[in-house]
């Protein structure tokens, strides 16, 4: 929280005739490393009399990223919420019917951001910029068996996690008008707190665990390559 205000700080405290607004929409491809939870399905494969195999396994998947700020000669500083989703799958079908267990995953991440150009031309900027924010994930565990064609079987769980993180980025932005520009990144997402994961709604206290009993943890860890545009006045 402290970090939090300090960059607020720093973002009213810049001269302000110098400057000027921004909004930002961006998209793009992250990866992620759900080793504990991709742990929990295999273990929840290999316990079932069924022994599904695995169909999908928290592959990359598309996020969206909008936010807005206020930019000055050589600094970027302001807001962004980011949406991710990945999930995981293991099921088994034969002439009889179907059995899959589904792992899905949605998280938002609100993030404070501050942006330092390092080298451009005229129609060309070159910047660094690092993000530092939370991560609010929900965790749906799905269970469904279909026999004949009715289902005969299904459950549902929830959890959420929390964490903060931080983004570093190495971003480029091309000017295709005077007030509008596009933009270019890639940066790797590092959380850095303890993401337990947690029973939904009220239980904080009863956290999915694996085999060995021990608390298993969402880590949206990873590369984040994005394509957008910026728009300033």
């Amino acid at each position: 929280m402290r970090i939090f205000c300090i960059l607020f700080l720093v973002l009213v405290s810049h001269p302000v005739f110098s400057q000027r607004f921004t909004v930002e929409l961006e998209t793009g491809l992250g990866t992620w490393s759900m080793s504990e939870l991709s742990e929990i399905m295999q273990q929840s494969a290999q316990q079932s009399i069924l022994k599904p195999h695995s169909v999908s396994d928290f592959p990359p998947t598309f996020f969206f990223r909008p936010g807005f700020g206020i930019k000055g000669q050589n600094h970027h500083l302001g807001f962004s919420l980011g949406f991710y989703s990945t999930g995981a799958r293991s099921a088994i079908r034969d002439y009889s019917g179907s059995y899959h267990m589904d792992m899905l995953l949605r998280s938002s991440a609100p993030m404070l951001f501050e942006e330092i150009r390092i080298a451009g031309t005229k129609k060309v900027d070159v910047a660094l910029r690092l993000n530092l924010g939370m991560i609010f994930s929900s965790v749906s565990l799905i269970e469904n068996l279909t026999l004949s064609g009715e289902s005969v079987y299904h459950e549902q769980e929830e959890y959420v996690s929390l964490q903060s993180f931080l983004l570093p980025e190495l971003r480029c932005n091309y000017r295709l008008t005077d007030s509008m520009d596009a933009v270019m990144g890639i940066g790797y997402h590092l959380g850095f707190t303890p993401a337990p994961v947690a029973e939904q709604p009220d239980s904080w206290f009863e956290y999915l665990k694996n085999a060995d009993r021990e608390y298993v943890e969402t880590s949206w860890n990873g590369f984040r390559v994005s394509l957008g545009v910026q728009y300033g006045f």
